[in-house]
């Protein structure tokens, strides 16, 4: 048996090997990372607002006259309580009133009835007939807020309705809901 002596070059090239092997390891390890986080910041980026409350389908707010005040901050990260929110007035907001039909076709049909509140966020939608209506009302918050009403006649002596169109916290509390309002 002959022994081969090991030239001083054969030790070198097999340790560059391991050290390019490790490198590489690291290289890949890092592409890795990298490619994982571009696609998490693209998800985060194509992710959409959701909307973690779904109000009651057939829910009617009962009322006697469909006019009143429209009030509510639009705030939607500051919470703010009931009485700050029912004290911010909404002037030159769009209100506008559809029969009721489910699902919604109020991008379909034109509106039952349109008028704005004036600058003290007052509205009146004159005389109605009794009967289910989906209001709308747009403002600067996006998409707007609806509310499905049922007008009939009713025994409470409140001559209108304070609607608060805030948004809603994520429990669903606070905001978008229609109150009797008597001092209108």
């Amino acid at each position: 048996m002959s022994v081969v002596a090991k030239s001083p070059y054969h030790s070198k090239s097999r340790y560059r090997r391991k050290v390019i092997g490790r490198l590489r390891s690291v290289f890949r390890m890092k592409l890795r990372l990298i490619v994982g986080h571009f696609v998490a910041a693209a998800f985060l980026c194509l992710a959409q607002q959701a909307n973690s409350c779904s109000w009651a389908v057939g829910y009617f707010y009962q009322v006697k006259h469909l006019r009143g005040i429209v009030v509510g901050t639009d705030s939607s990260w500051l919470r703010y309580p009931r009485w700050v929110r029912q004290r911010a007035v909404r002037p030159n907001v769009n209100l506008r009133i559809y029969k009721y039909h489910h699902p919604s076709v109020i991008h379909d049909v034109s509106p039952f009835a349109k008028i704005k509140t004036d600058k003290k966020g007052r509205f009146d939608f004159g005389v109605l007939p009794d009967g289910h209506y989906t209001l709308v009302i747009d403002w600067p918050v996006e998409y707007g807020d609806l509310f499905d009403v049922e007008v009939k006649p009713l025994s409470e002596s409140t001559s209108g309705v304070k609607i608060d169109i805030s948004p809603a916290d994520p429990a669903c509390r606070g905001g978008h809901e229609i109150t009797p309002y008597s001092e209108y």
